[in-house]
């Protein structure tokens, strides 16, 4: 960020927008004008006012033959740093983590260009699913699609899930054929169409590692560890969602959807990947986010 952030006089937020990025003319900080006076496509993003982003398309790189021609069903953002410990290798730069006919893959974005790589290491799913969930839980990256094994990614390969097992805790595992996943300081996830499993916590055993985050040992289905059972009469659950409070950045655990109905979505804009905290550190660095569409992938340049 500038040394010498400028002030806006006169802010409008959620109305007016237009498609233009606020300017400010350098003739007028050499005169003395330190402020915007108008601006009316402001947004308020960690607390601050912000413009529209500036987009723009890369070319593709390098990609396998087969993923321009394969239907999208998911993609989130991935952080390689996140989780890295000793015991693992992840590497690379940030990037998005798509699925698409079944397979998992790597999109890695650089100033002008883009490049994919299949990471499904012959782990493939049922390629005519329009959706499918996926989320990351330190080095790992889960997908989900309802009907196919739980395929995980651990930053260097991927495999399956062997499994959830009620009768068995001690090697109980995410659970197959899974719905909707998604990840706070466990992973939760749908099983059977409307219940929702929670996963260990990491660290539970192993103090080295984060595999723990992979077991259901403790066969808990909230944070009470109290199971309940679903009520069918609503219908599958269609998404998970974390769902964090405004004041404060307290974690509020994740959100269902419901509805027999439902039809699919889909994804077009991913959030960063951010781990809940109770204060926001407005220190800590900030990285511009990423977005892939229909095979055209997109980078978002902003001033600072």
């Amino acid at each position: 960020m500038s040394a010498n952030p400028l002030s806006i006089a006169l802010p409008a937020v959620g109305v007016f927008q237009d498609e233009g990025v606020v300017t400010f003319d350098t003739n007028a900080w050499s005169s003395g004008v330190s402020f915007i006076h108008t601006a009316t496509n402001m947004h308020v993003a960690e607390r601050r006012f912000q413009t529209r982003s500036q987009w723009r398309e890369l070319s593709l790189e390098s990609a396998p033959d087969d993923w321009a021609g394969a239907n999208t069903q998911g993609v989130i953002s991935y952080d390689p740093r996140i989780g890295k410990t000793r015991e693992n290798e992840t590497s690379g730069d940030l990037g998005m983590i798509e699925s698409a006919a079944g397979k998992m893959f790597r999109i890695t974005p650089s100033t002008h260009s883009f490049k994919v790589e299949d990471i499904s290491n012959g782990v493939v799913g049922k390629t005519s699913m329009r959706l499918a969930w996926l989320a990351q839980g330190e080095n790992y990256v889960v997908r989900t699609d309802g009907v196919s094994p739980t395929q995980i990614w651990n930053g260097v390969t991927t495999t399956t899930s062997t499994g959830y097992n009620k009768d068995a805790p001690a090697s109980s595992r995410l659970p197959n054929f899974a719905g909707p996943i998604v990840y706070t300081d466990r992973f939760w996830v749908v099983n059977n169409g409307n219940d929702i499993i929670a996963g260990d916590h990491i660290h539970r055993i192993n103090l080295v590692g984060n595999d723990d985050i992979l077991k259901t040992t403790d066969q808990s289905y909230d944070i009470t560890s109290v199971s309940f059972p679903p009520p069918t009469e609503m219908g599958d659950i269609v998404s998970l969602h974390n769902v964090t409070s405004v004041r404060g950045w307290r974690p509020r655990g994740p959100r269902r959807d419901r509805g027999r109905n439902a039809g699919a979505r889909h994804v077009g804009r991913p959030l960063r990947h951010r781990p809940i905290q109770v204060e926001p550190d407005l220190n800590a660095p900030r990285h511009p986010p990423i977005s892939g569409t229909d095979r055209t992938v997109c980078r978002v340049d902003r001033e600072r």
